[in-house]
């Protein structure tokens, strides 16, 4: 399943697509506000009417779980499995808002309460 992430980080929500290497920051505009509407409808998401972002990592970057086990990526573990288990589940504190399969559109929304709809 591919699967595509709308994560809240408190002053602003992101759209997360692991499979594209992408992330998109939502602001308060129309372009934004569609691209939201679209995600949660589960059709096309229109991402090219915004600007596609990715995270850098440095070579010897590690990251730890509660047990303090240590994770290399590439060694230990995936980018996908970085993103799946440290960004947005495990390790996130509650900011995972909704998640959406890109095949299928079905969508799992969590906090409705996080999802700004609208745009000034």
């Amino acid at each position: 399943m591919m699967k595509e992430y709308l994560i809240n980080s408190g002053l602003f929500n992101m759209i997360i697509c692991p499979t594209d290497k992408a992330y998109y920051i939502l602001n308060d505009d129309q372009a934004s506000a569609d691209t939201l509407q679209e995600f949660l409808a589960g059709g096309n998401v229109q991402y090219n009417r915004l600007k596609p972002l990715w995270f850098r990592y440095r070579a010897d970057e590690s990251w730890q779980d509660f047990d303090k086990k240590e994770y290399r990526l590439g060694e230990e573990l995936s980018e996908a499995e970085l993103i799946d288990h440290f960004v947005l589940k495990k390790f996130n504190f509650g900011s995972l808002v909704a998640v959406r399969d890109s095949q299928t559109g079905t969508v799992k929304v969590f906090k409705r309460d996080k999802l700004q709809l609208s745009a000034s």
